[in-house]
């Protein structure tokens, strides 16, 4: 899930517009469900893809996904000052909101 660097550099990423663009390329290559293995802001994506189009999903593996700030730990949270979210890129910060 996800891409680095974004396909689309000119658009402002979001985790909504992501998901929304997984499902429409799982569409356009005939794909009903699908297994998908994600990591970090790949595994934000795949939840959402979970939570919005569950008919699209079979199995989801996530490893190290953040879906709420204020469900992560503060030991995660506070390992190092870049997680302070005025410190992201906005798209960023609005896609922990």
């Amino acid at each position: 899930m996800g891409t680095q660097p974004p396909i689309f550099p000119d658009r402002p990423f979001t985790f909504e517009q992501s998901t929304e663009e997984h499902r429409r390329a799982a569409e356009y290559l005939h794909i009903d469900r699908a297994d998908s293995t994600a990591t970090a802001n790949g595994g934000s994506i795949a939840l959402l893809i979970g939570i919005r189009h569950p008919e699209r999903v079979r199995k989801l593996i996530i490893e190290s996904a953040m879906y709420k700030r204020d469900w992560t730990s503060s030991r995660v949270l506070g390992f190092d000052a870049a997680c302070d979210p005025e410190s992201m890129p906005q798209e960023l910060q609005e896609g922990l909101s």
